[in-house]
């Protein structure tokens, strides 16, 4: 009996410490957010927003775009596009890069003295020299690099142009490489082919087609030649050129005397313009050539 009544009171005594035990103390909400893990900070050396111009935009990763504004940082896999009328510049320590208007860039790498991208459109780089490099690639085509100097690329339609208004930049394509030093451009074709460097005209090169001073009609053609790499504005809206430098385009017109202006930016970033006046007039006749055949 003495033995039962012991295990009984061993019994209790556990039970109650069992039921004295207490629960876990909730963490209070402040304290809870004081324990969460901080976002990460920007990468030190990442890409500065340092000037724009127009409705500019950011993507980051694969986030649909949205507007930027200067100071915005912007690191691995970043993206920087601009509108027709729009600019942008980027800067790391040593390295500045400008997007003109209907560019855009993927940021691939950016540490102090470091930058590499993706881009397309036209695209101006400055390098501190021994103190920056930048290496810049189209699509999956051909790459440039500087590590000293100012160059400017531009990438559109089948043709790439590399132009070098000071210092050196290497450019590569088809497992070809060229250096590219100042004063002189080179060219990459949609098929690959490298051009040697050459020499920049002395001249920016406008040839333009102008039309009659007077016409019926609601538009009329417009074509002319640059030099291979260039840009074109009619009316102030982009024209496509062809690999050879020829373009050519509609243009709109509205009742009475009118201005036509054409302006070109080599690959050097260097500007010609040229205009031409026009009158629409629907009292002129129209001139039609009848088939000699027809009676």
């Amino acid at each position: 009996m003495r033995a039962l009544a012991a295990l009984c009171l061993v019994l209790a005594v556990g039970a109650q410490g069992c039921r004295c035990e207490k629960e876990p103390r909730p963490v209070p909400r402040a304290e809870a957010a004081a324990t969460a893990p901080a976002p990460a900070p920007a990468p030190e050396g990442a890409a500065v927003l340092v000037g724009s111009r127009g409705p500019v935009e950011l993507q980051r990763g694969n986030a649909p775009w949205s507007p930027v504004a200067t100071g915005a940082r912007l690191g691995e896999s970043d993206a920087l596009r601009t509108p027709p009328d729009g600019e942008a510049e980027l800067s790391v320590d040593g390295v500045r890069l400008k997007l003109h208007d209907r560019s855009e860039v993927r940021l691939t790498a950016a540490s102090s003295g470091l930058l590499r991208a993706r881009v397309r459109g036209r695209i101006e780089s400055a390098v501190e020299d021994g103190k920056g490099r930048i290496a810049l690639q189209v699509e999956d085509g051909p790459t440039a690099e500087s590590t000293g100097g100012h160059f400017f690329l531009t990438a559109e339609g089948t043709t790439v142009a590399v132009a070098a208004t000071s210092g050196t930049v290497r450019v590569a394509a088809n497992g070809k490489t060229v250096d590219v030093q100042q004063g002189h451009l080179t060219r990459v074709a949609k098929s690959g082919g490298l051009e040697q460097p050459t020499a920049a005209l002395r001249r920016v090169l406008l040839a333009v087609e102008w039309p009659g001073d007077k016409t019926n009609r609601s538009s009329i053609p417009l074509s002319g030649r640059v030099l291979s790499g260039s840009r074109v504005y009619v009316q102030g809206q982009a024209v496509e050129v062809a690999p050879s430098g020829e373009f050519h385009t509609e243009v709109r017109l509205h009742d009475g005397r009118q201005k036509i202006a054409v302006v070109t930016v080599d690959p050097f970033g260097r500007r010609k313009a040229g205009e031409s006046q026009i009158t629409r007039d629907q009292s002129v006749p129209e001139v039609r050539v009848g088939s000699p055949w027809k009676r």
